[in-house]
């Protein structure tokens, strides 16, 4: 088997594997989401630059 076929079934088992871990970090936030909410509040400059 040459170099090359041993590095890209190296890889492709890499991406399968990480493939499986951010499926699981998916599947593990969806179960561990619920209806909290944090309230978010926003100020904004009125006016021209410098004006007092």
């Amino acid at each position: 088997m040459p170099d090359s076929d041993k590095r890209f079934t190296r890889l492709r088992i890499y991406n399968i594997v990480m493939g499986l871990f951010h499926l699981g970090q998916g599947v593990a936030i969806a179960a561990l989401s619920n209806d909290f909410k944090l309230p978010v509040t926003a100020t904004f400059m009125e006016g021209p630059p410098a004006a007092r």
